[in-house]
């Protein structure tokens, strides 16, 4: 004031702008049990910014541990990269999107949504019943195909004596 009376400087006062909506992830190193993931740029984001990332397909957001659950995980865009998506089931279509939010919890829309598919598990040994001139019987156990593939995995059977596949007509 004009008495040169300082007074005391008031509460801080933290703002954050809005975060930028992310792009698509994308995937590498698919195997029967997951993929990896590869989150899109940062964009404008500063390195604190944190996402989800939600798998349409079942409804479900990433954990951190790699599982899928109801929940929404919040992590930096450095600690989501290259983490392995665990769904421990063969030829899988997923279907990711990833969101971020600012310090203030102001999440954005979803990005745009990328799909992939954990590769089939490797079928077991068949049984094959005794052939007659029109028929031939193929068989498998529960052990004779890995039950963690999904009910739509299509197979082919292969003769390896003569390199030619078994044909339905």
């Amino acid at each position: 004031n004009s008495a040169g009376v300082e007074t005391a400087f008031g509460s801080d006062v933290v703002k954050y702008t809005l975060a930028a909506a992310p792009g698509a992830p994308t995937f590498s190193g698919a195997t029967s049990s997951g993929v990896n993931i590869a989150m899109p740029a940062a964009g404008s984001n500063p390195s604190t910014t944190l996402f989800a990332i939600y798998e349409s397909t079942g409804d479900k957001y990433l954990q951190a541990n790699g599982t899928l659950g109801a929940s929404a995980v919040w992590q930096t865009r450095s600690t989501w990269d290259g983490s392995t998506i665990s769904v421990n089931e063969g030829a899988k279509p997923l279907s990711f999107k990833v969101k971020a939010r600012n310090g203030e919890s102001v999440e954005t829309a979803f990005g745009s949504e990328t799909a992939t598919n954990t590769l089939p598990a490797t079928p077991g040994v068949l049984a094959i019943g005794s052939p007659t001139t029109s028929q031939l019987t193929i068989t498998t156990s529960a052990s004779g195909f890995n039950n963690t593939n999904v009910t739509t995995a299509l197979y082919a059977i292969q003769n390896t004596s003569n390199s030619q596949y078994l044909q339905t007509d």
